[in-house]
């Protein structure tokens, strides 16, 4: 037993209790005390009864023990092993109920202070966990799988980040806790608060068979519709306030702070739009925010010189809503509250300046979608 702790508890005996209490250690040497001069000396029954496997011992007055008076003697149990020794002064009779009570009260405590150095360990491992996972460019996927393991993540698991996006004023852990409250919750689900506003479910899909991860989109719909509804209930204030980010599933630990950064880029393309949004419905978008403007500028500056700015303002209209609308003309047409014959002047218009056809070929469309990303961006 840790000196520390029996003098801690001899300390706050010391206000409620007039009786003489002291705590032995495993060699029978008394380490905290409310005499303080016997503090340091050697207590023979304490010494018994650790090594003869007793549980008790009683002392009545006459009997000689070498450092032990009159009173009983009580061995202290943790982790099924002998760890200590307690000991109050006085008639047996008087004090052995105090004594059973205070020997639970040091277990007890034992206890609690194990359960709360191996939150704090599994606290640090957490930590570790999230910083290498999200946050390090070049994690090592060794030590993930390690961290993984003491934390009892499966590594193997397909998971798909959903970033949550809600209204300030709310504390993460209650928004965390109800999530967790969630019949759809699974002990494989990772949940971290990612910044102000803002937090990642990493949703484990274990339940769904590998061959039918065609249900992925139904099954995440219905699990963020539940949850959805689950928050809105508990916290009325932010009805029709969240917005659902979803990245692309992972089963590498490495690819996981990737996963979470393809959020934050449909977060910013799309800040606060309070639906679900999908990363593989805008990552092509996100593929042309990889190259450097320096690239498009030497491709199209000299074609955007050419072009006047109502012909930029009509193209940029245009091809953004043809885009939208999967290049179909009457809903095109209708987007935009045009005729459909103003549409196809304008379409003429595009093609004679460009000598291309984004209706009719593939790689027209392509130029001319990179064409409409530049000018986009310039604007901004």
């Amino acid at each position: 037993m840790e000196r520390a702790l029996a003098e801690k508890f001899i300390e706050k005996l010391t206000q409620y209790t007039e009786y003489n209490i002291n705590i032995m250690d495993e060699k029978g040497m008394i380490i905290a005390s409310k005499t303080p001069e016997r503090i340091g000396t050697f207590h023979e029954i304490a010494y018994d009864l650790m090594v003869n496997h007793q549980d008790q011992i009683e002392v009545w007055e006459g009997e000689g023990y070498l450092g032990a008076k009159q009173g009983i003697n009580i061995v202290i149990v943790h982790k099924n092993q002998r760890v200590g020794v307690i000991g109050i002064t006085g008639n047996p009779d008087e004090v052995r109920p105090i004594g059973l009570i205070l020997k639970m009260s040091i277990e007890a405590t034992l206890e609690y202070e194990d359960q709360l150095e191996r939150v704090q360990k599994r606290r640090g491992l957490h930590d570790q966990f999230i910083h290498l996972l999200l946050y390090e460019v070049h994690p090592s996927r060794e030590e993930l799988k390690l961290l993984a393991h003491s934390l009892d993540y499966d590594s193997k698991t397909f998971r798909v980040p959903i970033l949550l996006t809600y209204p300030m004023g709310i504390a993460h852990e209650k928004l965390v806790q109800e999530i967790r409250r969630s019949d759809l919750h699974r002990s494989q689900d990772i949940i971290e608060h990612v910044g102000e506003g803002r937090i990642v479910i990493f949703k484990a899909l274990d339940d769904i068979p590998k061959d039918q991860m065609i249900y992925e989109q139904s099954y995440i719909e219905e699990y963020i519709h539940e949850q959805q509804k689950l928050l809105e209930d508990m916290f009325p204030h932010i009805l029709g306030k969240l917005s659902y980010y979803v990245g692309v599933g992972q089963n590498r630990w490495e690819y996981y702070g990737a996963s979470l950064e393809h959020c934050f880029f449909l977060q910013r393309q799309f800040p606060d739009i309070h639906q679900i949004l999908y990363f593989r419905e805008h990552s092509d978008s996100y593929m042309k925010h990889l190259i450097p403007m320096k690239e498009y500028h030497q491709i199209f500056s000299a074609i955007v010189e050419k072009m006047d700015l109502e012909f930029q303002d009509q193209y940029i209209e245009t091809i953004g809503s043809l885009m939208d609308h999967n290049y179909n003309l009457v809903s095109t047409s209708e987007s935009l509250f045009i005729h459909k014959n103003t549409l196809s002047f304008r379409l003429d218009k595009i093609k004679k300046f460009f000598h291309m056809n984004p209706i009719q070929n593939g790689r027209d469309r392509e130029y001319m979608e990179y064409l409409y990303f530049y000018l986009q961006e310039n604007r901004k």
